[in-house]
């Protein structure tokens, strides 16, 4: 009974010592550390501008890409965007996100494995030129990958 007493009274003690200071930081920490406006919004696109899907190539509903997503892949695949590639023959298409933004793209998919090429512009002119015409480069930042 003294043993569990005592347990009891250093497991208390901890609670009460140690609570109030695991998420404190001095003033003078706040003062002296540079802090971030910055946050995370995920935007879904609002427009499908253009598309292409010639030859053996198809795309079936394209509109799933305008709705805002959950971050999780849709395993039952109910309502989703396919791409489909032929032998030569490769789909396309041109989102408009409705405004200029600074970020980066998450794609979600399923099981398949899939290969997709990425390419970022301010404008559609700017996305739908490779790399090399008329002054387009991945200098700065990269605007046209393949991703695996």
């Amino acid at each position: 009974m003294e043993k569990n007493i005592s347990y009891l009274f250093f497991v208390l003690f901890g609670i009460c010592f140690f609570i109030p200071f695991r998420n404190t930081i001095s003033a003078q920490t706040k003062e002296e550390s540079p802090s971030s406006q910055l946050k995370c919004t995920y935007l879904a696109p609002v427009r499908v501008v253009w598309k292409s899907a010639e030859g053996e190539a198809r795309i079936e509903n394209e509109q799933a890409l305008l709705k805002p997503g959950t971050g999780q892949a849709d395993l039952v695949n109910k309502y989703v965007c396919v791409l489909k590639s032929g032998e030569q023959d490769f789909p396309a298409i041109v989102l408009d996100f409705g405004k200029e933004i600074h970020g980066g793209l998450q794609i979600v998919t399923g099981y398949s494995k899939g290969r997709i090429r990425v390419r970022f512009g301010e404008s559609v002119s700017e996305v739908m030129h490779n790399v090399g015409e008329k002054g387009a480069t991945n200098d700065h930042a990269i605007r046209d990958e393949i991703l695996d």
